[in-house]
């Protein structure tokens, strides 16, 4: 029998992977978005890890009065973050003893490894899509891609959680890309609040004003679960006030712009909050961007884009500005397809469906809304 098979099964991968991708962008919000950005980077020009300047602070500023004297010195503003890379790939065979019982059929046999690619391409759609809430630093997960979660650790030392049941926020404390993501590295804060959002912290942040040093990697680790957002402390009663303020947040510390911000919560939390509107018989507008890329059924919350999907874990949202965030792919495709090639050492025809990269965040633009008071 001829390698014809082979050849036409090559032939139709490239066509097939071109919908493919297409697929997988317009089954995740966030990565939709992205591509309208142009920040998925494919062809990304890397070595065996990328290492990018964090413009962390900025210089002093002194008054002046006519006729003063000047002083000036050498600063340095920049932190440098390291990126590795991270890769999905997912395989199939045939070998030649299975070739040699179908090779009286050489239809059936095309048909059927016609579907290995996309079969094997479902699958790391899927992995890429769940792989944006988990923690890449995790043990156990040291080749997967380093998701929202990878920089959302909190104080243990401070309390079982990093947080009590008044704090509004969690204290972060995570190490991402090499930095560490705690406040008060540096700089200055204000501290004039009666109660400060963090009793740990002991300052105003994330309300209040300071220097850009002070929480130059810090994520808001918001705490829904706080009696001092509400007398009851359940979603249903505290979404409001939450989203509310961690949008005022991430607007006044982190300079993000409109409709930039979107929050993915978990289905529970999506469900009661629109119970929440539906008491005050209050209905939400859809967010425009959303859906102009297909997704419909995105809220539109004073600006924010609110939604769920599968792969969020309980009690839990996050809200990114998508303006600062990317994902950088190392291949020229986001998925990319080798084979069928013939391994003489296994005697068998191999398949794989691949991608290798890593997601990259600006901690400071994030946020993590999670029952904190109550873990």
């Amino acid at each position: 029998m001829s390698d014809e098979w082979v050849g036409v099964i090559k032939a139709a991968a490239p066509r097939y992977m071109k919908g493919a991708i297409d697929l997988t962008i317009r089954k995740r919000l966030i990565l939709a978005m992205l591509e309208r950005r142009g920040l998925i980077v494919t062809n990304y020009n890397g070595s065996h890890e990328s290492r990018f300047d964090v413009d962390y602070k900025e210089p002093p500023v002194e008054s002046y009065g006519d006729g003063g004297v000047v002083s000036y010195e050498r600063r340095d503003y920049l932190q440098q973050a390291e990126m590795d890379w991270r890769g999905y790939v997912a395989t199939d065979l045939m070998t030649i003893k299975e070739r040699a019982m179908t090779s009286g059929q050489p239809t059936t046999m095309v048909n059927r490894y016609k579907r290995i690619f996309p079969k094997l391409t479902k699958g790391v759609r899927n992995k890429i899509g769940l792989e944006f809430y988990i923690d890449g630093y995790a043990a156990g997960n040291e080749n997967r891609f380093c998701g929202v979660e990878s920089f959302c650790g909190a104080d243990t030392d401070y309390d079982t959680t990093g947080a009590d049941v008044a704090d509004i926020v969690a204290d972060p404390k995570d190490t991402y890309l090499g930095l560490s993501t705690a406040v008060n590295q540096s700089g200055r804060w204000t501290s004039d609040l009666s109660t400060y959002p963090n009793a740990n912290i002991a300052y105003d942040w994330p309300e209040g004003e300071g220097s850009p040093d002070f929480d130059y990697w810090s994520p808001k680790l918001v705490n829904w679960s706080s009696t001092t957002f509400h007398s009851d402390t359940t979603w249903d009663d505290t979404c409001v006030p939450v989203l509310r303020r961690t949008l005022q947040w991430l607007r006044l510390t982190s300079g993000a712009d409109g409709y930039t911000l979107m929050a993915v919560i978990a289905g529970h939390m999506m469900t009661d909050f629109k119970a929440a509107f539906d008491s005050k018989l209050r209905v939400i507008a859809p967010h425009k961007e959303a859906e102009d890329l297909g997704f419909p059924d995105v809220l539109n919350f004073e600006g924010l884009g609110i939604h769920t999907e599968f792969g969020i874990p309980a009690n839990t949202g996050y809200v990114v500005n998508v303006d600062e965030m990317e994902l950088d792919i190392l291949t020229p495709k986001l998925i990319n397809t080798k084979g069928p090639d013939y391994d003489p050492d296994s005697l068998a025809y191999k398949f794989a469906v691949y991608t290798f990269g890593n997601w990259r965040f600006i901690p400071k633009h994030c946020a993590k809304l999670y029952n904190y008071a109550a873990s």
